[in-house]
C-alpha cells in the first residue's frame, strides 16, 4: 500500500539563511481503490511527536509534504536526528514507513 519514501535532502539547515530551509517528503501509494487516512510526522528519538500534518483522505499516486524543521507550537526544533513517520489507515490495517532526517545549524 505505502510504496517508496524519500527524504530530501536528508540533512537540512532551517536557520533562515534561505539555503535547505525545508525538507521534502515524498511518497507514493499503491492497490489504493479509493481514499484513505494518510498522516504525516516527524518524532524525535525520544518517541515524542515534534510535527505532523493533520490526516488527510488521498487516493493512490505520488505525494509531497513539506516540513520546515517548526514544531507544531511554530518554534524551531533543536538540532539533531528526527523520524519522518508516514501512516496509511486502510480497511486492512495500518501500514507505516520511517525515514531518518537531520537538522543541523
Amino acid at each position: 500500500v505505502l510504496g517508496t519514501v524519500v527524504v530530501e535532502p536528508p540533512i537540512f539547515t532551517p536557520q533562515g539563511d534561505g539555503i535547505n530551509e525545508q525538507v521534502k517528503i515524498g511518497y507514493s501509494m499503491l492497490r489504493v481503490q479509493e481514499g484513505v487516512e494518510v498522516e504525516v510526522g516527524v518524532y524525535a528519538l525520544s518517541g515524542e511527536r515534534v510535527w505532523h500534518l493533520r490526516s488527510q483522505e488521498q487516493e493512490a499516486g505520488r505525494h509531497l509534504a513539506q516540513w520546515d524543521g517548526l514544531d507544531d507550537h511554530g518554534s524551531l526544533v533543536p538540532p539533531g536526528l528526527y523520524l519522518v513517520r508516514i501512516t496509511v489507515a486502510t480497511s486492512e490495517g495500518d501500514f507505516e514507513r520511517l525515514q531518518r532526517v537531520a537538522v543541523v545549524y
